[in-house]
Formats: structure tokens, C-alpha cells, sequence
């Protein structure tokens, strides 16, 4: 798999690109570091569902 390479990138971002599909770069997260980032990844996608309604002043004085 290629990715396109945009014409900006510096020759340490093409080092980078280039070894990352030579298959050269390997992940150095531990079991426990994954596990927190997944924590973390799932509370971001959580919602209170809370609605939060700001009526103007004269939409109060007609209530």
C-alpha cells in the first residue's frame, strides 16, 4: 500500500513515510498504555445527553 506523498513534505518526513511502508517502524506502546488509550478513546465518545437551551428575553417574558 502507497500513500500519496504531497510535495511539501521535508526529507525527514519522507524518511519517516518511507520507512513506514518499508514495514521498518515498529509500535513501542505496552499492554497497559494501549489499555489507557482505549479507556481514554471511549470516554471521549461518551455524551451526557444534557440539552442546554438558551431562550432570548423575549421568548421568557411570552412564558
Amino acid at each position: 500500500m502507497s500513500i500519496p506523498i504531497p510535495a511539501s513534505l521535508d526529507p525527514e518526513e519522507q524518511q519517516l513515510l518511507a520507512d513506514f511502508e518499508a514495514g521498518e517502524l515498529r509500535s513501542v506502546a505496552t499492554p497497559a498504555l494501549l489499555g489507557q488509550l482505549q479507556q481514554a478513546a471511549k470516554a471521549t465518545g461518551l455524551n451526557d445527553h444534557r440539552i442546554n437551551i438558551r431562550p432570548s428575553i423575549d421568548g421568557l417574558q411570552t412564558i
